[in-house]
């Protein structure tokens, strides 16, 4: 967004407001090379105190003393955790102890890999939602996510349009209803847009809605 950059956007800003804490990068660099410079890092030492990892990298810090307990915070997370059935924490919990925060972003199971025909798709109430959702709004399961097919999603991130895949969902599954669950940011105005030609492309009427969720974690129709 114009005026906003990787120290100063929506996001970091709430997050910051929220927690008292103040963003340093220790670095950056590209995709395709991050690894290899997370590997670089733990082998000097120099280790910021927030980096993601992959499960290798998991293993040899956890091994290696260098992660501390986590179970207690992931408290804070816990509604957006419960999404996955106790699942993410799989990889992340050594000896009983939770030692990283699980990442449950869209990736392999985000909208662009899905199946057009699956049994869970019959007679589905769906839910189409932005990924950043479940983080800002701390009642989500409850008021969106139970009793609902969920789809996850971010359309600034994912390559592709969404509205073809929803579209193939919509139109070759019996979906009782579609309710699309955005951040109230201009990039994520895309996923409503998808779900709006999905519905009109599909040559179905299925009842919808539209939420929205604030900066600020308040829900908006």
């Amino acid at each position: 967004m114009d005026g906003q950059d990787s120290l100063n956007n929506y996001l970091v800003n709430y997050i910051s407001e929220k927690l008292g804490i103040t963003y340093v990068y220790d670095f950056s660099v590209a995709s395709g090379t991050y690894d290899t410079k997370v590997n670089m890092v733990m082998t000097s030492g120099e280790m910021p105190d927030v980096m993601t990892v992959n499960e290798s990298q998991m293993r040899q810090l956890v091994a290696g003393g260098a992660v501390e307990d986590m179970t207690d915070a992931s408290d804070n997370l816990k509604a957006a955790y419960d999404t996955t059935q106790g699942i993410s924490f799989g990889n992340v919990t050594f000896d009983g102890k939770i030692m990283a925060m699980p990442n449950i972003s869209p990736g392999a199971d985000g909208i662009p890999m899905l199946f057009v025909r699956a049994p869970y798709f019959e007679n589905a109430n769906l839910l189409v939602a932005a990924d950043c959702t479940a983080y800002a709004y701390g009642n989500f399961h409850r008021d969106f996510i139970r009793n609902r097919v969920t789809l996850i999603g971010c359309p600034k991130l994912d390559e592709g349009d969404y509205a073809e895949k929803l579209t193939a969902i919509l139109a070759q599954n019996e979906i009782r209803s579609v309710t699309v669950v955005r951040m109230e940011v201009p990039c994520c105005g895309g996923l409503e847009n998808a779900g709006k030609r999905a519905l009109q492309a599909s040559g179905k009427f299925i009842p919808w809605r539209v939420a929205a969720i604030a900066t600020d974690g308040r829900a908006v129709e």
